[in-house]
């Protein structure tokens, strides 16, 4: 168990080091990639509902089973899946990780130098730097939790830890594009976008010595499964409500589809070589 405690600190680590690497690759990507883009976090939706529905649900089912009869095993994994849904919903309507543009002033009539595109819409540099510290903030709210589903999935079962930290980190990687960005186009040095997008993939690592410090004192198997049930809630919420209506934004046909689906099958097909 010390083992898989230090392993899925490391994996939660690495899964939050990808926002990083996705503010890093800010400086390299072309400002109208959006088929990638799209693709790209259709994918990681597509990698998490499978992982979340095929994997984490039974694993939490049979986890709490080991303490307790079938049929209240599957009504605490059921509430504790539709607790993560609601408590995600709640975080989004308080701290709302997306800035419409009418949150933001915008002067189309005005385009200079500074101005980029973001969600397809044209801003003013001094706008769109607050639209990204304003993603910045939000992301690191939500990249908490996400450190805690992967260090109590890897706790619990290495292998399908470190399927959730690929899937994280996949999505990762556009997060911290969509911190990045905006900072750095509005004219602010490299290091300053760099700055705020390490602010907030430093969440996941803390989301997991969270859970270590809750898992120290509740360390059983059905806290274990109740946990696991309650992270595959926040998964699914992540995937419907931020992952695939942002790549459905930025796709030109059916990046998204494809991208879901290909998700799934790289899932289906690691899950099984595991």
């Amino acid at each position: 168990m010390q083992t898989n405690i230090i392993i899925a600190l490391a994996l939660a680590t690495l899964a939050g080091s990808a926002t990083i690497l996705g503010g890093f690759l800010t400086f390299f990507i072309k400002r109208n990639s959006f088929k990638l883009l799209s693709f790209g976090l259709s994918f990681s939706a597509g990698v998490m509902l499978y992982v979340s529905f095929m994997e984490i649900l039974p694993e939490a089912k049979a986890s709490i089973q080991s303490n307790t009869d079938f049929s209240t095993a599957n009504i605490a994994a059921t509430s504790a899946f539709f607790v993560g849904i609601i408590l995600s919903a709640f975080i989004d309507k308080f701290f709302p990780e997306h800035i419409s543009g009418n949150e933001v002033e915008s002067n189309p009539g005005k385009e200079n130098s500074q101005t980029c595109v973001c969600n397809r819409k044209h801003f003013k540099g001094k706008n769109i730097k607050k639209v990204g510290i304003f993603t910045a903030i939000a992301l690191t709210i939500h990249n908490f939790p996400e450190g805690l589903s992967v260090f109590i999935s890897g706790v619990e079962n290495i292998s399908l830890g470190a399927s959730i930290a690929v899937a994280i980190a996949l999505h990762n990687i556009p997060e911290g594009i969509s911190v990045a960005l905006p900072i750095y186009m509005s004219g602010a040095s490299k290091k300053k976008a760099m700055l705020y997008t390490a602010i907030s993939a430093l969440a996941e690592p803390f989301g997991a010595l969270c859970g270590l410090m809750v898992l120290k004192f509740f360390m059983t198997d059905f806290t274990l499964g109740v946990l696991l049930a309650f992270t595959a809630g926040i998964m699914v919420y992540l995937s419907i409500d931020e992952l695939l209506p942002t790549a459905k934004e930025y796709e030109d046909s059916h990046e998204s589809v494809f991208g879901v689906i290909s998700g799934m099958m790289l899932m289906a097909v690691s899950l099984s070589l595991f």
